[in-house]
C-alpha cells in the first residue's frame, strides 16, 4: 500500500514537472519572438515596428505584449526581410501598414486573422513567391490598398466578402493569377487594379459594383469573356485595353449606362460605340446604324480588323479611336462625320486612304489624305500610303495634332509657305524620315511640342525664313542631324527643343530675336561650335548643358544675362568669343572662358 502510494506521488510530480517545463518552453519562445522585434506603445496597443534581425526566416507575432494587445504590424517592419518564409498572425491585429512585408522574397503563404481592417499600400508587393492568401468569411477588411499584392505569386485569391475597394494597382503584374473571387460588396475597382495579370482567364463582377477605374485590367492577355453587372456606372479608359483575347462584352438586364450588341460595348442607348473587344472574331466591322459617336480608344490596339463600315448616323470619332489598329486598310466617313479627335487613327500602319462621302461640310480628301473643309487644316495622313514622299499642298495652314504619328513609310517631306502650325507630336516617332523641307518663305510658324520628337533618322532639316517658335522638345531625339542654320528673321526655341541630337555638331543663328529655353541643346555630345547673331539676350538654365565636346561659342553684344548652368558639364577647353567690353566678355574673363576676337 505504501509503496503504490508512493508511485503515485512521483508520477503526480513528473506530471507537475512535466507542465511546468513545457509551461516555461512556451514562455521562453513566446518571450523570444517578443525580443526578436522593435515595439511601440500607445493607448490603443502595441504596434510591431521593426525586425532585429534582417535574416528571420519565420515569424510568430504575439497577441499581447506587457499586457498590451497587439493590434497592428507596423510600415516597412519586416521590408526587405529576404530570407523570412512564414508569418503568423494573431487573432486582434487590425492593422497591416504601408510596405510592411515588401519585398520578403521567400514568404509563400499568409493566413489573415478575421480582426484585419485595415491592408496598407504596398502591404505584400513583391513578394515573389507568395503564391496563397486565406482571408477568413467574417473578415473585417472593408479597403484593400494600392500595390498591397503587386508583383505576387498568387494564382488564385477568393476576396472576403465585406471589401469595398480594391486599391491602385492592388494585384498588378500579377502574372501567374488564373482567377479570383471578388466580394459581393465590391463597389470600386481602382486603376490598375489587375494591370498585366496575364493568366487571368475569367472574372466575375458582383452585382453592385458601380466603378471600374482607368487600366484596371488592361493586358490581361487571357481573358476570354467580360460580363458587365447592371449596377456599373463608369468604366475608365484603357479598363480593358490589350486584352488581346477578349472576344466579347455582355452587359447583365437593367443596366442604365451600358448594352453590347453583338459582343460589342455600347451605350445603353445605342448612340455611342464603347468598346470593340480585340479577340473578336472577323476581320470585319460593320457599326450599326444609329450610332453617333466611336469613343476614344475605342478599337485602340486592334489588330485583327481590316474592313471598317460606318454608319450614315456618325457624326463623331474621339481621339485615338483607332489608334494602332495596324490592319486597318481604308476608312470612309459619312456626310455626317463632323468630329475626328487627334490621333483617332494614328499607328494604323496599313491605312492606305480616306475617302469622305459627297455632301460632307467638315471633311475632305485630296489624295487620300483627310483634310477639313476648307483644305487649311491636314487632319489625318494615312500610315499605309504608296509612297517614301509627301509634299503638304499650299493653301495648308495647320497640321493637327498627332496627323502623322507613327508613319513608318514617309522618308522626305515638303512643307508650304502658308503653313503657320505644326501641332504637338504632329510628326512624333515618323522613324523612317530623314528630310523635312520648310519653305523659306514662310512666315510665324509655330512648331509645336514633341512634333517631331523621336524622328531619329532624320539628317536634314530647312528651318523657315520667318520668326519661328520651337516649342517644347519639339525636334527632341532627332539624333541624325548634323548641322543647323537659324535664318534670319528671328527663333524662340523651347525648353529640351533640341536635345540629345546626338550627332548635331554646329548650330548658326542669323540677326533675329533669339530666345534659348532651359535645357534646349543639352545632350547633344556631339556638338563643336555655336555662334549666335545679334539678338540673343540671355544664356539659361543647362541651355547647352553635358555638350561634351564644345569648345567655341560665339556671342553678340546683345547678350546681358548668362546663367552659370548654361555651359555645366561641357568641354573644360570650352571658349567663349565676345565683342570687346560687352556683357559676355566680362563674364568670359572673370571665369577664364575668354576666347579670341571674332574673325571681321
Amino acid at each position: 500500500m505504501k509503496r503504490q502510494t508512493k508511485r503515485r506521488r512521483n508520477a503526480f510530480w513528473a506530471a507537475a514537472l512535466g507542465t511546468f517545463a513545457a509551461f516555461a518552453f512556451s514562455t521562453a519562445g513566446a518571450s523570444a519572438q517578443v525580443d526578436a522585434f522593435d515595439w511601440k506603445f500607445d493607448a490603443t496597443g502595441a504596434t510591431l515596428v521593426g525586425v532585429k534581425d534582417k535574416k528571420i526566416t519565420s515569424a510568430q507575432i504575439p497577441a499581447q505584449v506587457d499586457g498590451k494587445p497587439v493590434v497592428a504590424v507596423g510600415g516597412k517592419a519586416f521590408r526587405n526581410c529576404y530570407a523570412l518564409e512564414s508569418v503568423e498572425f494573431p487573432e486582434g491585429l487590425t492593422t497591416i501598414e504601408n510596405d510592411a512585408f515588401d519585398r520578403c522574397f521567400a514568404l509563400k503563404s499568409v493566413a489573415f486573422p478575421a480582426s484585419l481592417e485595415t491592408l496598407g499600400d504596398g502591404a505584400f508587393g513583391h513578394c515573389k513567391a507568395l503564391k496563397t492568401v486565406e482571408f477568413p468569411k467574417n473578415s473585417a477588411l472593408t479597403r484593400m490598398g494600392a500595390w498591397a499584392f503587386e508583383d505576387c505569386a498568387l494564382e488564385t485569391v477568393a476576396l472576403p466578402d465585406g471589401l469595398t475597394t480594391i486599391g491602385h494597382s492592388a494585384f498588378s503584374w500579377g502574372r501567374a493569377l488564373k482567377s479570383v473571387e471578388l466580394p459581393a460588396a465590391l463597389t470600386t475597382l481602382d486603376e490598375h487594379a489587375f494591370w498585366v495579370c496575364e493568366s487571368l482567364e475569367s472574372v466575375e463582377f458582383p452585382e453592385g459594383l458601380t466603378t471600374i477605374k482607368r487600366s484596371a485590367f488592361s493586358s490581361c492577355k487571357a481573358l476570354k469573356t467580360v460580363a458587365l453587372p447592371a449596377s456599373l456606372a463608369t468604366l475608365g479608359e484603357y479598363a480593358f485595353s490589350n486584352c488581346e483575347s477578349l472576344k466579347s462584352f455582355s452587359v447583365a438586364a437593367g443596366s442604365t449606362t451600358f448594352r453590347a450588341v453583338d459582343g460589342v460595348l455600347f451605350s445603353a442607348d445605342g448612340k455611342t460605340l464603347v468598346l470593340y473587344p480585340l479577340g473578336r472574331e472577323g476581320a470585319e466591322y460593320r457599326v450599326p446604324d444609329g450610332t453617333e459617336r466611336i469613343a476614344g480608344k475605342a478599337f485602340l490596339g486592334c489588330k485583327t480588323l481590316k474592313t471598317l463600315d460606318l454608319p450614315p448616323s456618325l457624326t463623331a470619332i474621339d481621339a485615338n479611336a483607332f489608334s494602332g489598329c495596324v490592319a486597318l486598310e481604308t476608312v470612309a466617313l459619312s456626310a455626317a462625320t463632323a468630329t475626328v479627335g487627334v490621333g483617332a487613327f494614328s499607328g494604323c500602319e496599313s491605312l492606305k486612304s480616306f475617302s469622305v462621302a459627297s455632301g460632307s461640310t467638315a471633311f475632305r480628301a485630296v489624295d487620300g489624305v483627310l483634310f477639313n473643309a476648307d483644305g487649311k487644316t491636314l487632319v489625318a495622313y494615312p500610315s499605309g500610303r504608296e509612297g517614301s514622299e509627301y509634299r503638304v499642298p499650299n493653301g495648308t495652314e495647320t497640321i493637327a495634332e498627332r496627323a502623322f504619328a507613327s508613319c513608318k513609310t514617309l522618308k522626305k517631306l515638303g512643307l508650304p509657305a502658308s503653313l503657320k502650325t505644326v501641332g504637338e507630336g504632329a510628326f512624333a516617332l515618323c522613324t523612317a524620315l530623314e528630310s523635312v523641307a520648310f519653305s523659306p518663305e514662310a512666315r510665324g510658324t509655330t512648331i509645336g511640342a514633341s512634333a517631331f520628337e523621336g524622328c531619329r533618322w532624320m539628317k536634314t532639316l530647312d528651318l523657315p525664313s520667318g520668326p519661328t517658335t520651337f516649342d517644347r522638345r519639339a525636334f527632341f531625339g532627332c539624333g541624325m542631324l548634323r548641322s543647323l542654320v537659324f535664318p534670319a528673321g528671328g527663333a524662340t526655341v523651347g525648353e529640351e527643343a533640341f536635345a540629345y541630337c546626338d550627332m548635331l555638331e554646329t548650330l548658326d543663328f542669323e540677326a533675329g530675336p533669339t530666345t534659348v529655353g532651359e535645357e534646349a541643346f543639352e545632350g547633344c555630345i556631339s556638338l563643336e561650335r555655336v555662334a549666335f547673331a545679334d539678338g540673343l539676350t540671355k544664356l539659361v538654365y543647362r541651355a547647352f548643358g553635358a555638350c561634351e565636346l564644345l569648345e567655341t561659342v560665339e556671342v553678340p553684344a546683345s547678350l546681358t544675362s548668362f546663367d552659370e548652368t548654361a555651359f555645366y558639364d561641357c568641354s573644360y577647353k570650352l571658349r567663349l568669343i565676345a565683342p570687346d567690353g560687352s556683357f559676355a566678355a566680362k563674364f568670359a574673363e572673370k571665369n577664364r572662358m575668354r576666347g579670341a576676337a571674332p574673325k571681321k
